[in-house]
């Protein structure tokens, strides 16, 4: 039981007092800090979300002799998030081509040191992997023709306002090349399993055939074939021997 005087309005008022002079332990009429609760300690979690990669840029490179039409395709392709640069002559387009890296190129039919054609079929010469669009003058369609055979991957007639459907032209390019590539790296990969294939079948111990519905041989291995010329041995010493057995007297 506790003492009285622990309930005497002198002792708790000056209880009141060490309590703010000295903190929430000497409010306490024991004198001793009372028991808390200890603080769960929270284990941050690392986001979950990922950033996602950068953007990749593609670069155009636009050969035009016409400067007011080489500043409109700058525009029009900048707007698209291209990244574009620019030569007015058929020997600084293909300097720039294979000096840097581009995912496209735009060429015209009228450059300053001459007609794009001799340009184009560099350009496909040489870099065969990279979209090339072929801008033909408004009445002269038939030059589209000429450009494909050329080398061109598409073309674009230019007309008054030809710089708005030029980026979608350049992605579709873009868009088909990229089909065109996974086609062959399809292709190569069916190649690589044909070949490991065959070297598993020419070089495995086990006999391997195929057969057609019908029961005729479509193709087998060495195994398969060494098996059957063994059979096949067998079964004339059986005959011959069957033979012999009766003709003896």
């Amino acid at each position: 039981r506790r003492p009285e005087r622990l309930f005497h309005p002198h002792f708790i008022q000056k209880s009141f007092i060490q309590a703010r002079a000295h903190g929430p332990a000497a409010a306490h009429p024991s004198g001793r800090r009372p028991r808390t609760r200890p603080t769960p300690m929270v284990q941050a979690t690392p986001s979950t979300v990922q950033e996602s990669p950068p953007r990749r840029i593609t670069t155009v490179l636009v050969i035009d002799g016409n400067e007011e039409h080489l500043a409109l395709s700058v525009t029009a392709l900048g707007r698209r998030g291209f990244k574009v640069s620019v030569a007015d002559t058929g020997r600084e387009g293909v300097r720039l081509a294979l000096s840097q890296p581009f995912h496209a190129i735009v060429l015209a039919h009228k450059l300053r040191d001459g007609a794009g054609f001799d340009t184009l079929k560099i350009l496909a010469d040489r870099l065969p992997e990279i979209p090339r669009v072929f801008v033909v003058p408004e009445g002269q369609e038939d030059l589209a023709v000429r450009s494909l055979n050329a080398g061109a991957s598409g073309y674009l007639v230019k007309t008054a306002r030809y710089y708005e459907l030029l980026p979608t032209e350049v992605e579709e390019q873009l868009g088909k090349m990229k089909a065109r590539a996974r086609i062959m790296d399809q292709q190569r990969a069916l190649e690589d399993a044909q070949a490991r294939y065959r070297e598993f079948v020419e070089s495995s111990r086990a006999p391997i055939f195929v057969i057609d519905p019908s029961g005729h041989f479509i193709a087998f291995n060495d195994a398969m074939s060494a098996t059957t010329e063994r059979v096949a041995r067998r079964r004339w010493k059986r005959r011959s021997s069957d033979l012999c057995f009766a003709v003896r007297p």
